[in-house]
């Protein structure tokens, strides 16, 4: 605006006013959101390795946050569920529907019937199988297919 009228600015001045001297970044936070209040914590090796490891599996890197989210909200963040666990879940859902709705109808009828025990066999052995994935998973160890 300076210039526009004539006058010159020196190098580094602006025509701005001082306080608006901040144009980008993240923006200051009011004193009362401003975190300046310290807590100590003494854990033992293994409690602050089972700490950083439950972050971790909700996702943050961050533990502090982790610890204030667990603490003001009187329960700790819930860890992600990675896909291949969604998948399984799924499948597991799907193959109990299955199973409610032959032990419905089997209820119903007082009769099972061939085709009835041979599907909830197979639904049986899916399950099963499942189940044995599962535990492989949460174990760490997976077949070499």
């Amino acid at each position: 605006m300076d210039a526009i009228m004539g006058n010159q600015l020196g190098a580094g001045e602006t025509d701005r006013p001082a306080t608006d001297k901040r144009r980008g970044g993240r923006p200051r936070l009011d004193e009362i959101e401003k975190r300046t209040q310290e807590v100590r914590l003494y854990l033992t090796l293994s409690e602050r390795t089972e700490l950083e490891r439950r972050a971790h599996l909700a996702g943050m890197r961050d533990v502090g946050l982790y610890i204030r989210r667990a603490v003001i909200a009187q329960r700790a963040p819930r860890a992600i569920t990675p896909d291949v666990n969604r998948e399984m879940l799924t499948e597991m859902r799907r193959i109990g529907v299955n199973i409610n709705q032959i032990a419905r109808d089997t209820n119903a009828t007082r009769t099972l019937g061939l085709l009835r025990a041979a599907e909830l066999e197979r639904h049986y052995r899916a399950l099963r199988d499942l189940l044995e994935e599962v535990g492989m998973a949460l174990s760490g160890f997976r077949d070499q297919d």
